[in-house]
């Protein structure tokens, strides 16, 4: 049982947005508490508090916009191919 749940969770449809999603969500909290607030004491609490929040929005984000977002991608990508073949 356990060695099915480690197969599908090397599943890089699953993967790629549970590092994507903070990774984002680290750097754009980071930087818009720095523009809002400044270097300020306490700037760490208050920029983990915006985290917080980030990361929840950035995984929601992702589960309702990635197979859209990779739809749109293959459509350009097939486009620009069969033009390639032309």
């Amino acid at each position: 049982m356990c060695k099915k749940l480690l197969q599908k969770l090397k599943n890089p449809k699953l993967i790629y947005p549970l590092i994507m999603a903070p990774s984002m969500a680290l750097i754009m909290s980071g930087v818009m508490t720095l523009i809002h607030f400044g270097l300020i004491e306490g700037f760490g609490k208050i920029w983990m508090k915006s985290f917080s929040v980030a990361v929840c929005v950035a995984f929601v984000s992702m589960a309702i916009l990635a197979p859209q977002v990779q739809k749109l991608v293959n459509k350009i990508c097939n486009s620009q191919s069969s033009k390639k073949l032309k």
